[in-house]
């Protein structure tokens, strides 16, 4: 990696609930230390002020700078509680295996213990969200367009009619003429009482290829609705 320092050291147990972490700045070329020892130790329910002493230390053997901004982000803390954090990690786990809901508790039970946790709130609002997202098939997404304005649209363009005169239907019509256009073009519609009629329609004016050019023509524009369903093979 052509690195010329790397930072080494080791968490040792004092005591059933104490920690001490030593780290050091090595001279890769000489396999060196470089400066003293960086040590912090305390409970392990205080090892988030162990890895921001640790961080701050090393900085000063690296010889880096820290403005009052840097300084400040580095001390930022999403949450003291250890065990906050410790649920709030077993949400990540039950997130990323796709167990929405038990993530979701994971994510409401560090918030319990830290109501200050604004992360652990966020995520439980997007893990419940991905849980109703899980629960949308295909299945149940044509059974409520089954009986709505757009299922019977639908299902005329399955027969390959349009399904009305007007809305959705007529702009089908429409479309169905502009793309292809003939002297003639007829179009199928179903009547409210089931029969099948004919409609004739006008071919859409033709540009004219100097006008437009000069940008002088100014066809009419037409826009529409469709609504578009893709059935799994």
């Amino acid at each position: 990696m052509r690195a010329s320092r790397v930072v080494q050291g080791a968490i040792t147990q004092t005591g059933a609930r104490n920690l001490t972490v030593n780290a050091a700045v090595v001279s890769v070329a000489t396999a060196q230390q470089q400066g003293r020892d960086v040590q912090s130790s305390d409970v392990l329910d205080q090892i988030f002020a162990i890895e921001k002493n640790i961080a701050l230390g090393l900085f000063e053997e690296l010889g880096v700078r820290l403005s009052a901004a840097d300084r400040a982000a580095i001390e930022q803390r999403p949450t003291r509680s250890l065990q906050a954090f410790l649920a709030y990690s077993n949400g990540l786990v039950a997130e990323d295996e796709g167990r929405f809901g038990d993530a979701a508790r994971f994510y409401d039970q560090a918030r319990s213990i830290d109501p200050g946790f604004g992360a652990a709130l966020q995520k439980a609002q997007s893990a419940r969200a991905a849980q109703q997202g899980a629960q949308v098939t295909a299945a149940k997404v044509e059974s409520n367009l089954r009986n709505s304005n757009e299922g019977s649209v639908v299902t005329a363009a399955e027969r390959g009619v349009a399904a009305a005169t007007t809305g959705v239907g007529a702009t089908l019509a429409s479309a169905v003429g502009d793309i292809n256009p003939s002297a003639a073009n007829n179009v199928n519609q179903t009547t409210s009482s089931g029969q099948t009629q004919t409609q004739t329609q006008t071919p859409p004016t033709t540009r004219d290829p100097a006008s437009e050019k000069t940008g002088t023509d100014a066809p009419a524009t037409k826009t529409g609705t469709f609504t578009i369903v893709i059935r799994r093979p």
